[in-house]
């Protein structure tokens, strides 16, 4: 049945929010201020989820969306607002998200993306296996049915020509898409990354197969200079690699150039498992906000640090970095780049954070030491937000691409009263999406 709402705000995911006798409905694609109709598909006991029917009283900011899967593709959901609206629900939002954790602040307005579409520099499609036909798309919204694409608006180009050279392989030598319900069949995903008009491209397989090696000569007619990888995984679940990659052909990795805030070139180079954030316009201004508010500091220690790319552009600037990383291969990649660029001033370290940083914020005490932490979503351990507490770095820089998380965890340093708030800069990492990245900055009292 449907039924009529007036949408009083935003939540989450960008979904619209109503109210009907004393229940939240949540109804995706829906915008404040709109009049909607819409059916509830589930009825909870304080909060319904319903399905948008029709807009009876669009917002003026409201907007044709330009890609033809936008409706069943679950790859984006702000597609129907003007840009500057996107924006402005992101800042409201992280606004909403401290102003609820009782934090004082001011939130600055969201960093705008120099591309609103074509920006990622990587992405990974699925190979499905739908009624005996193998599929290769994007999951829809809240599933995983594969829906089927011909190109994603938001990659830098690659998609379409991936996608034929996908499906052209998968035709010419009858290759199976994999069943997540049935737990079987060989394919699974296909991962592009672009760095310089170089692209790394893994096929993520049950198991190895012959075929694997005709691979190049389609993905030739393609691309020009390029890698393909092999990486099998065999578990059904929700994780894309698994341990094993074995190199095909081509490249077997990407070296880039980071300009610093000095002008200064560092090199480093993408693997197919390196982390590297998919926005080279926001990733940059991000690097270069961290990198100048640690240039104030003789010492800085980088969490959760990664291939090592921030810091060693931290260590442009500073004279004393500690690189802290869990992942091996991440901190053999960091080793690397320090090689590569003869720098000095750098140290990494391959530990758990949650583990080592504690004693190593305790073997460097130094009042005018700074911390930075870019977690993976789950945000940073208690025995982190401790070690925090216990040593008291000058100042803590928190780059989180996880709202809720990154809320919870400002509220427990601050809830002491050790720390206050002194910057809160979202940026738009992810145009046309609800994600958000965001930028903190902690100072002692």
């Amino acid at each position: 049945m449907k039924n009529t709402y007036e949408i009083i705000d935003m939540g989450m995911d960008a979904v619209g929010i109503a109210r009907d006798n004393n229940k939240v409905v949540f109804i995706p694609q829906a915008l404040t201020g709109e009049t909607v109709q819409a059916t509830i598909q589930k009825d909870n006991k304080s909060f319904c989820n319903a399905k948008l029917d029709s807009v009876v009283s669009p917002s003026s900011n409201r907007v044709e969306p330009k890609c033809p899967y936008y409706k069943s593709c679950g790859g984006c959901n702000l597609q129907h607002t003007t840009y500057p609206s996107s924006l402005d629900y992101k800042t409201t939002y992280i606004t909403n998200l401290f102003n609820k954790a009782k934090l004082d602040c001011k939130v600055l307005p969201t960093v705008a993306s120099n591309k609103e579409f074509f920006y990622r520099n990587k992405a990974v499609f699925n190979i499905s296996m739908v009624n005996g036909k193998t599929i290769v798309g994007m999951y829809s919204e809240s599933s995983h049915q594969t829906v089927q694409i011909e190109q994603c608006m938001l990659d830098d180009g690659f998609s379409k020509d991936l996608l034929c050279a996908t499906r052209e392989f998968i035709s010419t030598y009858n290759l199976s898409g994999f069943d997540k319900r049935l737990n079987k069949g060989l394919l699974k995903n296909i991962m592009i990354r672009k760095l310089d008009d170089k692209y790394l491209i893994v096929l993520v397989a049950t198991r190895k197969f012959n075929q694997i090696n005709l691979f190049e000569k389609i993905l030739s007619k393609y691309f020009k200079d390029f890698g393909l990888y092999l990486n099998i995984n065999t578990k059904n679940s929700s994780l894309i690699f698994g341990k094993t990659f074995e190199h095909i052909c081509g490249i077997k990795n990407i070296t880039a150039t980071f300009t610093t805030l000095s002008n200064n070139k560092i090199e480093y180079v993408i693997s197919p498992e390196s982390f590297m954030q998919v926005n080279d316009f926001i990733k940059d201004k991000i690097y270069h906000a961290v990198s100048q508010i640690c240039a104030e500091s003789d010492c800085v220690v980088d969490a959760y640090s990664g291939a090592g790319l921030l810091s060693a552009i931290i260590a442009d600037n500073a004279k004393q970095v500690y690189g802290l990383e869990i992942v091996k291969s991440a901190t053999q990649d960091a080793e690397n780049l320090k090689k590569l660029n003869n720098i000095k001033n750098l140290t990494n370290i391959n530990a758990d954070c949650s583990v080592e940083l504690p004693n190593l914020l305790k073997k460097l005490y130094n009042p005018q030491f700074y911390l930075v932490v870019d977690p993976p979503r789950k945000g940073i351990d208690q025995s982190v937000v401790d070690a925090i507490l216990q040593t008291l770095p000058k100042k803590v820089v928190y780059i989180s691409c996880n709202p809720a998380t990154l809320t919870r965890d400002i509220k427990n340093i601050c809830l002491t009263n050790k720390y206050k708030i002194s910057l809160v800069q979202p940026y738009d990492m992810f145009p046309q999406t609800a994600h958000i990245e965001t930028l903190v900055v902690l100072e002692k009292i």
